[in-house]
């Protein structure tokens, strides 16, 4: 039987793991917030830079993490191909043409306005992933009460955390016992 893993606490040392939850709430939303007010790729590129090093810092196994990497890299693909052809619809305005394709012409600016959202998607991922994998769920209540949020969206979060990924493998579990009776899923 498969262990499904998409969103789950990985144990491990590293200095990320070691974090106090409250510092590593705080840096993901900063990052969060940078991400928003960013409009330029030379202010996105040491945030993905800082991203991706904040999770190598974490030093979490590939093996362990490649199904969410998947899921992500597919949601970031499927939305930025989405995103270059509106934009490719809506946005006619100057740029020099790189290629032609189904009609639609793809300029140097079109492109640059699409890679945009890929690199906040991309850092976006990186840090909240590295969040979830390396802060036990138990700790996300507590730490959002030291930080004054309310106790009932704190709790929210606490219960989200923890128990979607179980219900998640419960699915998984039933699912993979039906397939056994011959069950076959569409």
């Amino acid at each position: 039987m498969s262990e499904f893993r998409l969103i789950k606490y990985i144990e491990g040392e590293s200095i990320i793991h070691d974090l106090d939850p409250r510092t590593k709430i705080i840096f993901v939303f900063s990052i969060l917030f940078s991400l928003t007010i960013s409009s330029s790729i030379i202010l996105l590129i040491p945030l993905l830079i800082i991203s991706f090093s904040f999770y190598l810092l974490a030093k979490l196994p590939l093996k362990k993490t490649i199904t969410t990497w998947k899921f992500i890299l597919i949601i970031i693909v499927v939305l930025s191909l989405l995103n270059l052809l509106t934009i490719s619809i809506l946005y006619k305005h100057g740029g020099n043409i790189i290629f032609e394709i189904f009609g639609f012409e793809i300029t140097d600016e079109m492109i640059q306005r699409a890679i945009l959202p890929i690199i906040k998607l991309l850092s976006l991922a990186i840090v909240t992933i590295t969040l979830v994998f390396t802060t036990p769920p138990k700790l996300y209540a507590p730490a959002l009460g030291q930080m004054h949020i309310p106790y009932k969206p704190a709790y929210i979060i606490q219960l989200a955390f923890r128990y979607i990924p179980e219900y998640i493998a419960e699915m998984q579990k039933t699912l993979e016992a039906q397939m056994a009776r011959g069950f076959k899923p569409k």
